[in-house]
């Protein structure tokens, strides 16, 4: 095999790691840095923790969020932070790093019906552009969430919209005689300009291994989220599991004996080639089936699931309702940590095909066959999403 120098060019551009980084953020005022919001802080010190990781310096700029952009579109700058999934098209985001989760806070005596609450917000911040893209105007526009807190606590504003873990940090505790409902996820990344990415393709993939890693939080779910979950699964999907199921279950689970070792990753490496190729052959032996096709059919009738697959009781696939990246699923926490648990909600994990968090819930089902697991891929922001 001949090796060419485009080749050579090209391997050493894919190992290549930038020594270097210049990132841009928003400048603040005097007033903003002394109030710095939760997500500013860790999103700091997430990068600082991934490029320490990664040996690579760095620089942080404070520009005006419009110069920013532009630095970064001219390639200027390698990076801008923090942009909202999808914010800026002039170059390639990371996956997420700071999730907020945005609650609708307000009193649960005196609440007095319809829209006449008074809505209060922090000026520029991105809940009131929100609100003001859905056409909700705010009653009431505070300098910064302490203002925004007391305003509230004075009885001049209803009911109020923030992250959460942002109110905690505030009142140093979990808020009290407070209604509290869920509004929406609002995912916040690193945007590296097109020219970085070019002279260094494999880095953002190695920035992305980091995040989990470097901010542990962005996949923990509340005790909410998780009770949620559950209940969604015992209330939606598990009564969706009829006899006919049941039956496909035990016939699938009795059509192959359990794989030994040596099997499961020669099957592990055939379903990695094949998503390469695009020729389904082992993939369509669990995508196509009869327990499969119902797997779809539950699906279909529940917006909230975004997959569904169930395995044997060492991680085997025997069938998915759309393809998944690995065969075994054997060694993933949706899997291990379910035990002699009678359910398991996993952490979330956010899906690159959907630009969404999912949480993996994993159920136990039992045959006549043998032990199975149905695990239930959910959209957690279309169970819990609310209204104002």
């Amino acid at each position: 095999m001949s090796v060419t120098l485009p080749h050579i060019a090209t391997l050493l551009m894919a190992i290549a790691q930038p020594q270097f980084l210049t990132l841009a953020t928003q400048s603040q005022s005097p007033q903003q840095l002394l109030n710095q919001t939760e997500s500013d802080t860790r999103s700091v010190a997430t990068i600082r923790c991934i490029l320490d990781k990664e040996q690579v310096q760095s620089e942080i700029l404070m520009l005006p969020w419009a110069r920013a952009k532009r630095e970064l579109a001219e390639g200027n700058v390698d990076g801008v932070f923090l942009t909202s999934v999808g914010e800026v098209e002039e170059g390639i985001g990371s996956f997420p790093m700071v999730l907020e989760k945005w609650y609708v806070y307000q009193r649960l005596a005196g609440k007095s019906g319809g829209q006449s609450h008074r809505l209060g917000v922090v000026r520029g911040s991105d809940v009131e552009s929100w609100l003001l893209e859905h056409n909700r105007v705010p009653y009431l526009k505070a300098r910064d969430m302490h203002q925004l807190l007391q305003q509230f606590v004075a009885g001049r504003i209803d009911y109020f919209v923030a992250d959460d873990l942002q109110v905690k940090t505030l009142l140093h505790s979990e808020p009290q005689n407070l209604s509290i409902r869920f509004l929406r996820y609002r995912a916040k990344n690193v945007t590296f300009s097109h020219q970085f990415h070019q002279k260094y393709p494999d880095f953002i993939t190695r920035f992305n291994r980091r995040i989990g890693e470097c901010n542990p939080q962005i996949t923990q779910l509340s005790p909410l989220e998780r009770q949620q979950a559950i209940k969604y699964v015992e209330d939606q999907v598990i009564p969706a599991l009829d006899q006919g199921f049941r039956e496909e279950l035990s016939a699938r689970l009795g059509h192959q004996a359990p794989s030994p070792g040596e099997e499961i990753a020669l099957r592990e490496a055939t379903w990695r080639e094949e998503l390469k190729s695009g020729e389904y052959r082992l993939i369509a032996e669990s995508l196509d089936n009869p327990l499969a096709e119902r797997l779809k059919v539950i699906q279909a009738g529940l917006p909230a699931v975004g997959e569904l697959m169930v395995t044997r009781d060492n991680g085997e696939l025997l069938a998915v309702s759309r393809v998944t990246s690995d065969y075994w699923q054997g060694d993933e926490a949706k899997i291990t940590d379910l035990g002699h648990k009678a359910i398991e909600v996993g952490d979330l994990e956010y899906d690159e095909s959907t630009s969404s968090f999912v949480a993996h819930v994993s159920v136990p089902l039992q045959s006549p066959q043998g032990r199975a697991i149905l695990v239930v891929g959910l959209s957690l922001e279309r169970i819990l999403i609310g209204e104002l």
